[in-house]
């Protein structure tokens, strides 16, 4: 229940749709001769689209989410440490279309798949763990993200031989609950990969086994203070940030009201998120 309302809940809640949804009810009240409320929400809207599109509001609300850890630098892994796998969470193609001939699509966190592949070469023990089944309610059941993603890794050079494939998982929560299967000791070493701005949510959803794992951030959007004066940029790429701020932001405080996680989580670099 919890995963399909979710899903119902961030198509009307995403920014980018839910501006093209009011756009269309302030034409409706135009429609229906309701000049005053048409046009004051028609003037909402256009303000807000515009400065989704090109202020830096879209950077400021990701930044808290994407410095919560600290960026990846394969040069400061303890690279003598012994590391039982290297744990990707779904999202880095879009299994919704399936596998076609063209091969799967990557999506806004494909570099994802990169760092796995860095880790891998320096951690050549280490078994890979895909997790990820189909996260769409309409979508093509006979994929899954973790499936699709282990042919593009085996396409990048990973012998299959070190690839586990999870594809029960649905949803952050859910990759957490089918990963930790495989922690067989407390003294087992992950090495945990997803977006940046996803980061927070993902350790929080692992709980306790969280001491267990080492962060490494991809599919970084924001760029620090230098996005400060980021005005008048792509309006196609503001609204991909909002639309993903906005995603981990409210799947945070609806993980922590559903009693998915304890609280939110406190980060080792700040403490914006709780």
């Amino acid at each position: 229940m919890f995963f399909r309302c979710a899903k119902l809940l961030h198509f009307f809640l995403r920014p980018s749709n839910a501006m093209l949804l009011l756009v269309a009810a302030s034409c409706l009240l135009l429609l229906l001769g309701l000049w005053a409320a048409g046009c004051l929400l028609l003037v909402f809207t256009t303000l807000a689209a515009l400065v989704m599109a090109w202020t830096p509001a879209p950077y400021w609300l990701l930044r808290p989410l994407e410095s919560a850890y600290p960026v990846f630098d394969p040069q400061k892994l303890d690279l003598a440490q012994p590391v039982r796998g290297i744990i990707l969470l779904g999202g880095g193609v879009n299994a919704s279309r399936g596998d076609r001939p063209n091969g799967p699509i990557f999506t806004s966190a494909g570099s994802r798949l990169f760092v796995v592949v860095e880790l891998a070469r320096l951690f050549p023990q280490a078994i890979i763990l895909l997790s990820g089944g189909v996260p769409d309610l309409l979508a093509d059941k006979s994929y899954s993200e973790a499936g699709l993603t282990r042919k593009l890794l085996i396409r990048l050079g990973i012998s299959p031989e070190r690839i586990l494939l999870e594809e029960k998982s649905r949803d952050t929560f859910e990759n957490a609950r089918e990963s930790e299967k495989m922690f067989s000791s407390p003294q087992d070493h992950w090495l945990l990969v997803t977006s940046a701005a996803h980061m927070p949510r993902a350790m929080a959803s692992f709980g306790a086994r969280a001491a267990q794992l080492t962060p490494c951030c991809a599919d970084y959007k924001t760029q620090g203070q230098a996005d400060d004066d980021r005005f008048l940029g792509s309006a196609a790429y503001g609204w991909l940030c909002c639309d993903i701020a906005a995603h981990e932001w409210l799947g945070l405080f609806a993980y922590r009201l559903s009693g998915r996680i304890k609280a939110l989580p406190r980060s080792p670099n700040r403490s914006d998120l709780g």
